[in-house]
């Protein structure tokens, strides 16, 4: 059985010649390419999707994000770019709203708040993130 042929089209036009990886529809090389080239039109698409946001959709974005990363659901890399445009929006939409409508810090009923970072301090306590001293290796004897 004769392998299928890598289905990328090169500049000139012609297709590749090289075998596809097995599994795939293309070559190794471009396999890679197109791999790219899909994180890029995700990558595109979120940013869209962010920009488009209003502030409580923003929001939740945002705690879903923060679940993410304490799951390690989501890249590092991911995560951060999330966090940059989804700032950058929330920056637009509070130069837009209006100045009677942002409520000062003293009206907040933060106790809500309280009770989930208190729960979050129970789950994940800072000392389990704090680095532990390298224990000496021992020789087995």
């Amino acid at each position: 059985m004769i392998p299928p042929i890598c289905s990328w089209i090169l500049a000139n036009e012609q297709q590749c010649a090289q075998f596809a990886l097995r599994g795939r529809r293309f070559c190794r090389a471009h396999d890679k390419l197109a791999r790219v080239e899909q994180t890029n039109r995700e990558t595109r698409a979120l940013v869209g999707q962010i920009n488009a946001s209003d502030l409580r959709t923003l929001i939740l974005r945002l705690l879903d994000t923060l679940d993410a990363v304490v799951e390690h659901r989501v890249s590092p890399n991911r995560a951060h770019l999330i966090f940059q445009v989804s700032f950058q929006r929330l920056e637009e939409l509070l130069d837009e709203a209006p100045t009677a409508a942002v409520p000062r810090p003293e009206d907040l009923d933060l106790s809500s708040l309280d009770a989930m970072m208190r729960d979050l301090n129970r789950l994940y306590p800072a000392e389990s993130f704090a680095r532990q001293p390298k224990t000496p290796l021992t020789p087995h004897q």
